[in-house]
């Protein structure tokens, strides 16, 4: 796509392309559930590999001009442990 200066840009679905493919991951057997969120605005998504929930995926698009975007998210798996730490991108 063309910008109105005559350059090349990045479109938003290379950005969408990119959390894909974090989120599948490199395994070939991800599988990607949608944990139906009560709001469109923080959609959240479980990615299982080989029959296993591996990672979760949590969106946050709440624009609030007042600066009230936090989301809060608890996640219960059952049978499973907590684990020891947790990785935000």
């Amino acid at each position: 796509m063309l910008s109105n200066f005559n350059e090349w840009t990045v479109g938003s679905v290379f950005y969408s392309t990119l959390v894909t493919a974090e989120a599948f991951g490199k395994s070939d057997t991800a599988r990607i559930v949608d944990l139906n969120s009560p709001s469109p605005f923080t959609p959240a998504y479980a990615i299982y590999e080989r029959g296993t929930v591996s990672k979760f995926a949590l969106f946050n698009f709440i624009d609030d001009p007042s600066g009230a975007n936090n989301v809060n998210a608890a996640i219960t798996i059952s049978g499973g442990g907590v684990p020891g730490s947790v990785r935000v991108k």
